[in-house]
């Protein structure tokens, strides 16, 4: 997993408002995924653990309060 963010951030003295923009990575291999469509499906399957992989856009709004 990476993320690569830039954004804005607005504050006073007690609140923070951000807005952040960016491009995410994710790859990761689904495992026991023979036995978990076996299990779903109630079939005789041949399979190997599949690899998964992700890019795309990201964005986070938030919002922080001081007391």
């Amino acid at each position: 997993y990476m993320n690569v963010l830039g954004g804005l951030a607005f504050e006073n003295r007690r609140f923070s408002f951000y807005l952040r923009a960016g491009v995410t990575w994710m790859r990761t291999t689904i495992r026991d995924f023979q036995q978990s469509v076996r299990d779903a499906a109630q079939v005789d399957l041949q399979a190997s653990d599949p690899k998964v992989s992700y890019r795309g856009p990201t964005l986070k709004i938030g919002m922080l309060f001081f007391p």
